[in-house]
């Protein structure tokens, strides 16, 4: 998928989205939370230190962040304790479809720029501490679970097993109404073009 950054000057939200007071949290644990202009590996980094718990409902922090330019990685370590139908996020830097989110819909792992996303087509197990990472750079969004890259295809034009959706979605009113977004999804297998 290829996306475009915007960012803000707002820190990052830890723990819930960062649309107006919050809708979705993260439940569960979240531990060594990496946001960097570098490009990540997806590779795990020893195993996770300092875990907070965050209650699905109203815990989360802010984590102030320097503006990314053209590349960004966002990583952590997590162990949810329970998927909304919806969301969780783990970190937001602004509203889902603008600047960059790293968290779950409907359990699978997604990583968002501006509304462009890619995202896991199987939920992530719960009750177990996972590695996950999602980088973007040159246009390029890439997702990784414990070290594995699960974006479907690569740069050599492999393909992986298509448990992996990329989608993007474009408002009318750039509003999200309560059975989901109000926008027509565009829907691609890995094995598509």
């Amino acid at each position: 998928a290829t996306a475009r950054l915007a960012d803000n000057d707002r820190p990052i939200s830890v723990g819930r989205e960062q649309l107006g007071d919050g809708r979705w949290n993260f439940s569960g644990e979240i531990a060594d939370v990496v946001v960097t202009n570098a490009v990540l590996s997806g590779k795990p980094a020893g195993q996770p230190l300092k875990p907070e718990t965050f209650d699905g409902k109203t815990t989360w922090r802010e984590l102030p962040a320097s503006k990314m330019g053209r590349t960004v990685s966002v990583a952590a370590w997590i162990k949810i304790a329970g998927a909304d139908p919806v969301a969780n996020y783990i970190v937001s830097k602004g509203e889902w479809n603008q600047a960059y989110s790293l968290g779950l819909s409907s359990g699978c792992l997604r990583w968002a720029i501006n509304g462009t996303f890619v995202q896991t087509g199987k939920p992530l197990e719960k009750g177990r501490w996972l590695y996950v990472v999602g980088t973007y750079h040159e246009g390029a969004l890439r997702i990784f679970v414990n070290g594995s890259d699960v974006t479907p295809g690569d740069a050599s034009g492999a393909t992986h097993t298509g448990d992996v959706q990329v989608v993007e979605r474009r408002f009318e009113k750039n509003v999200m109404t309560p059975a989901g977004a109000a926008c027509a999804a565009r829907v691609v297998n890995s094995g598509e073009s």
